[in-house]
């Protein structure tokens, strides 16, 4: 006969915060969430406690001050990236952002509006179809799109390797902006969509 996983009574107890329906479930603090996510990691909760844990926490929804504290726990455990040529031209030049998609419906896709807002200051993006959405970013290219690891390596890639590329997306994404996405242009449009 195996033996069973003993379950964590501290992470019982925290499970028992968030899983126990919405008229008595609370937020964790943030102290609290970084304890529940360390003992996940560290596999000190059963597999059916972080299950469970898992699945009630997405039911409840995680509140701002739960997810700093899993990132505090992730922070605290996990690896850290080295930075890329920390000397380089090109070390202030990147900036990564990730955007997840959860599957809810009535969540706000805010990666548009993030692209938006980096082409507007010239960075350059490499973004997926879905944070694209809605943006006319291939013809001139404004910014590049990647929907794999893969693809995201390779724009990446390309913008830190060839500068002229990098400047022309930059200049062709801040043109875009100002063409198509100024207050007088969106005012007019609104107003059109008034008027009827």
């Amino acid at each position: 006969m195996r033996d069973r996983p003993t379950m964590s009574n501290e992470f019982r107890e925290l499970l028992k915060h968030v899983g126990s329906g919405s008229h008595t479930s609370r937020a964790l603090t943030r102290a609290e969430a970084a304890a529940a996510t360390r003992m996940m990691l560290t596999q000190t909760a059963t597999p059916a406690q972080i299950g469970a844990f898992m699945i009630a926490h997405r039911i409840k929804r995680p509140t701002a001050e739960e997810l700093a504290g899993t990132l505090d726990a992730y922070e605290a455990r996990g690896p850290t990236l080295p930075a890329i040529a920390p000397d380089s031209a090109y070390s202030r030049r990147a900036l990564v952002l990730s955007c997840p998609y959860d599957g809810r419906s009535r969540t706000a896709p805010v990666t548009p509006v993030t692209a938006l807002v980096l082409m507007a200051a010239g960075v350059p993006v490499v973004a997926s179809d879905r944070g694209l959405e809605g943006l006319a970013v291939d013809q001139p290219l404004a910014a590049l799109r990647a929907n794999r690891l893969d693809d995201y390596l390779d724009g990446i890639s390309k913008l830190f390797d060839q500068p002229q590329l990098r400047q022309a997306i930059a200049r062709q994404a801040r043109q875009l902006v100002e063409s198509h996405f100024t207050w007088e242009q969106i005012g007019s449009q609104y107003e059109q969509i008034l008027l009827g």
